[in-house]
């Protein structure tokens, strides 16, 4: 009889290690693409506990489009955020309103992050508010009226000269938006 007891816990001990394994193998697929057109992607993080801070990542020009921008992000990134990935020509409102129709869900700006890359970098500025959770530039894209607007401490700024040397005009920019963001306490 205890033979018989013993047999059965084993067995159920092994059917809950078998769903806990399949329930941790599932959260494993680190997220899900809720919409993927032409105006964009939205992935989604699995997250069995809260909601993922979702980032909108603007892309560039020609090769940096929201396919491309896409594949640069890590299952670790995947896992944690949810991506809204959309092309530089889309402004923040109807990257904003591309999210909403297609999570289905509402964000305030102060839970927003917000990243530009290149020439995507230039509607993150045209759109920046300092109530944005983040607001980050990557080898941005510019001009003189945004490179002297007013930035706030939630904005930081990656950049390498080296790479607009064949747009001097932007990378004349550079040293007047950096002045910008960190007189403001934002960080370059």
């Amino acid at each position: 009889m205890i033979k018989t007891t013993n047999k059965f816990l084993i067995i159920g001990g092994v059917i809950l290690l078998s769903v806990a394994l399949l329930v941790v193998n599932k959260l494993s697929k680190s997220h899900k693409i809720l919409t993927s057109t032409n105006e964009g992607i939205i992935s989604q993080a699995n997250r069995l506990i809260g909601s993922p801070k979702v980032i909108f990542l603007f892309g560039g020009l020609k090769y940096a489009n929201p396919d491309w921008m896409f594949s640069q992000l890590s299952e670790d990134m995947l896992k944690k955020y949810t991506f809204v990935v959309i092309p530089y020509s889309m402004s923040i409102q109807k990257a904003y309103n591309f999210y909403k129709a297609g999570s289905g869900k509402s964000l305030d700006y102060k839970d927003m992050i917000v990243i530009g890359y290149s020439a995507g970098a230039k509607r993150v500025q045209e759109g920046y508010s300092n109530d944005f959770r983040l607001v980050g530039l990557v080898d941005p894209s510019t001009d003189s009226n945004l490179s002297s607007k007013e930035y706030g401490k939630n904005t930081i700024m990656i950049y390498n000269p080296d790479n607009w040397t064949g747009l001097q005009s932007v990378a004349r920019q550079f040293p007047t938006l950096k002045e910008s963001i960190i007189s403001s306490g934002g960080e370059v």
